[in-house]
């Protein structure tokens, strides 16, 4: 892969030891709530928060999923687990071998690393692995399945096939087995209309539910496990913790410009609205060599509009708990 110069300097910056340091806090604007999250040192725990609740509404484990299917009536999007990391896994990919013949497809062999597909990191469903898996829309109730086999990769040596036989306003119906085997038996899944997604994993030779997040109205962020993609060097992966917004009527706004202490509205010049989820991301944050720490940037403040229909300004302090180790952001928001 081109650029090993800049591969070694990313091992260097995310995976050197992290050294203890006493963590002292900036002073609290009056209006201001500060918090901190637990994520782990591994950034194994996912965590969802709630500005208007002022706290933690629930948690889970990032490599507890591989597949999640948009959950609402229209949803037909299928998304995949960038954030896995369990088995050696640099996130869970997919191909499209563009076969119909579910026994067509028994190895993985002759794929082309550089040919698995992954889910952009902007979250937008329109930028999925599994793409449009369909013809016709559901919403004019012609949808049909392509019935197209895709080749799922969950670790370095664990691969299943999948495809979607169905979705309806309420259910999807799905198969997916071993490469070896010449039939799968279709399984169906609820949507959860309260929820932005289902969530599944491969277990067992089934794929199984787990229970991932709570009620789409009841969160505004997650701090997650995340796979970025440094497109200029080859599409590169690059596994980090991240901070991504609920992708249910929410929308960010970045400003490292204007000061977190100084934003007092919602809506002044070049603010720019967007429904990326990764904008507020990981690069709040950077590994500085010389102390062998991270460090956040007091530049960076971010503007949140939730699905509750408030305005939150939001910047972080820290990334370390007291007695020094990495995984536990510390931030403060308030309401405009």
């Amino acid at each position: 892969m081109k650029g090993a110069t800049f591969l070694l300097t990313l091992l260097l910056f995310f995976y050197s030891s992290c050294l203890k340091k006493d963590k002292v806090l900036p002073l609290l604007s009056s209006a201001g709530t500060m918090d901190s999250v637990v994520i782990g040192e591994q950034y194994q725990e996912v965590v969802y928060y709630d500005f208007e609740m002022k706290k933690i509404v629930a948690t889970a484990k990032v490599d507890d999923w591989d597949l999640s299917f948009e959950s609402n009536d229209s949803g037909t999007h299928v998304f995949i687990n960038g954030g896995k990391t369990w088995n050696g896994a640099n996130g869970v990919w997919a191909y499209n071998t563009h076969q119909t013949q579910f026994s067509a497809v028994k190895s993985a062999s002759a794929i082309n690393e550089a040919n698995y597909l992954f889910d952009a990191p902007s979250g937008l469903p329109d930028s999925t692995a599994f793409g449009t898996w369909y013809t016709g829309s559901l919403e004019n109730g012609n949808l049909q399945s392509k019935n197209e086999v895709y080749i799922i990769k969950l670790d370095p040596t664990s691969f299943i096939k999948c495809r979607i036989k169905n979705c309806t306003v309420n259910e999807y119906q799905i198969e997916c087995a071993p490469l070896s085997a010449d039939t799968a038996t279709a399984i169906s899944f609820v949507k959860e209309k309260d929820k932005n997604c289902i969530y599944v994993n491969w277990s067992n030779n089934a794929l199984r539910k787990v229970a991932m997040e709570p009620n789409k109205n009841a969160w505004d962020i997650v701090f997650t496990r995340f796979r970025h993609i440094y497109y200029d060097l080859n599409n590169f992966p690059y596994i980090v913790n991240a901070v991504l917004i609920n992708p249910y009527q929410t929308l960010v706004a970045a400003d490292s410009v204007t000061g977190y202490q100084q934003i007092k509205s919602y809506n002044y010049p070049g603010i720019q609205w967007v429904p990326n989820r990764n904008i507020i991301g990981f690069d709040w944050k950077s590994y500085d060599i010389q102390s062998g720490l991270y460090k956040v940037n007091p530049n960076k403040s971010y503007l949140i509009k939730t699905n509750s229909g408030y305005y939150y300004k939001l910047h972080f302090f820290d990334f370390y708990n007291k007695n020094g180790i990495k995984g536990t952001p510390t931030f403060e928001f308030a309401r405009l």
